[in-house]
């Protein structure tokens, strides 16, 4: 079994209706961060899982129809944000980042890959397909911005059902199945679709006794997957409804089940700011 070091960093944040999240809530705007996450790998150094937001959103939102994004979630940034400016805070250059993995491909989560040339990109299939083909108004429905992705994605993707091994174990329980991604039990991958086709999210492991589950957007905020709190069904012009309750209450049960894991959706606010507390 490998222990890794998890870093949980902020890389930037858009504003939506609290409505939207949290249906009991007000039409007032709450801030959503970009979070994503530096791993450290005794073997294979600094990794990425997701990117945040990156100037090249900026740049691919400038015209239409991809303008549309910047008015769907206003996006705040500073440039000291991007993954790009803290892996070099964290002491790596970014040509150290060999392994990028994908929780989906919505702009807040891939904003920065082209800043990372050398970089083997993990995602799943089922993700990659259903954005391959996809421009304007068919991208902006998916919530994709195909312009940031680099030229050679295709190329540098590596899809985790092909290339992990398969595991079926409590220890991901109530998942049914799981992909070891480097095969030695650190970074463990799980399917939780229906914000995206293919979103996946991921067990990590830092210790014989902690464990990290990054949530991806299978919920917004925590409340959503302690309650099990249902978002607006107006958020369901993009999510799939069936498959993302079901997701959002594996993600519940996860919490119940095994309720020493640390849970970490990519834009709970709360969650960042207790994190800054602690420190």
């Amino acid at each position: 079994m490998t222990y890794v070091n998890w870093k949980l960093m902020h890389g930037g944040a858009c504003t939506h209706p609290e409505k939207m999240v949290i249906p009991t809530g007000t039409w007032q705007k709450r801030t959503f961060p970009a979070l994503f996450s530096l791993i450290e790998h005794p073997k294979h150094g600094p990794i990425l899982i997701d990117t945040g937001y990156a100037k090249h959103f900026f740049d691919e939102t400038q015209k239409m129809p991809y303008r549309i994004m910047r008015y769907l979630t206003p996006v705040q940034f500073d440039k000291r944000q991007s993954a790009y400016a803290q892996v070099i805070a964290s002491g790596y250059q970014p040509e150290a980042v060999q392994f990028i993995l994908l929780t989906h491909l919505h702009p807040d989560h891939v904003a920065g890959l082209k800043d990372f040339p050398k970089a083997a990109f993990y995602l799943s299939r089922r993700e990659y397909q259903s954005i391959a083909d996809k421009k304007g108004i068919a991208a902006i429905r998916k919530g994709f911005i195909p312009g940031l992705l680099p030229t050679d994605f295709a190329k540098r993707s590596h899809f985790i059902e092909e290339n992990a091994n398969m595991i079926q174990d409590e220890s991901i329980a109530p998942f049914e199945k799981g992909y070891d991604v480097f095969h030695d039990g650190s970074i463990v991958a799980v399917e939780i679709p229906g914000h995206s086709d293919g979103q996946i999210g991921f067990f990590i492991r830092t210790s014989s006794t902690k464990r990290i589950f990054l949530a991806a957007d299978s919920c917004w905020v925590s409340e959503a997957y302690q309650n099990l709190i249902y978002p607006h069904p107006i958020t369901h012009v993009l999510n799939k409804k069936t498959p993302y309750r079901n997701s959002l209450f594996k993600v519940h049960q996860l919490s119940q089940i095994q309720p020493k894991i640390t849970i970490v959706p990519s834009h709970c606010q709360t969650y960042w700011k207790n994190t800054q507390t602690v420190r």
